[in-house]
């Protein structure tokens, strides 16, 4: 028996093409669909990558806080290294300074010096440093005060008149004066 078809052709036809377009509908919406997760799967790693990155941004900026406050601390230490160095060199040579201001404080005001000089004392045994002392005073008197003042400092062992003439200066009648103060326990800083 053969199979006879009593369908007519046109509705035959017209029922493919309807089952060819749902085919393609759904091949579409499929598409679509694998499109559409696509996209909000790329967008949501987007995101994430994002977040990532300003995380990262965030540490990077912090750690290079870091880094210059490191270099800021170093340089601070670098300064403040050359200023010890500094303080030490000024600490040797307070000595000398102190020496120079108690000078100063017993100098009568008849009296002026225009000379001062570190000498090493190379004969005495004991005598770590002296002091040569040029100067002018209006009299014998005024230099043997000068002398004497000098002598009473806790750190001068002994003040020698080296070389004492009479000169004039200025229309005066002035004593010219060389004195050596020697110092004993005192610091070993060279006056500068």
């Amino acid at each position: 028996m053969k199979d006879v078809n009593l369908i007519p052709r046109a509705i035959l036809e017209r029922a493919i093409v309807l089952s060819r377009a749902r085919i393609w509908a759904v091949v579409v919406v499929m598409v679509g669909l694998a499109i559409g997760s696509a996209f909000v799967y790329m967008r949501i790693a987007t995101s994430r990558v994002e977040q990532n990155f300003s995380t990262l941004t965030v540490e990077i900026e912090d750690k290079q806080s870091l880094a210059d406050e490191f270099d800021r601390s170093k340089d601070e230490r670098d300064r403040l290294g050359a200023k010890e160095k500094i303080i030490g060199k000024l600490l040797e040579k307070r000595a000398w300074c102190q020496v120079l201001y108690d000078i100063v404080g017993n100098i009568h005001d008849d009296v002026w010096l225009t000379h001062l000089s570190d000498m090493k004392d190379k004969g005495s045994e004991g005598v770590e440093a002296a002091l040569l002392i040029k100067g002018f005073a209006i009299s014998n008197r005024h230099l043997a005060d000068l002398m004497t003042r000098l002598n009473g400092l806790p750190y001068i062992d002994q003040v020698e008149l080296k070389i004492s003439k009479s000169s004039k200066s200025e229309q005066m009648d002035v004593v010219q004066f060389e004195l050596e103060c020697r110092f004993v326990n005192f610091p070993r800083a060279k006056l500068t």
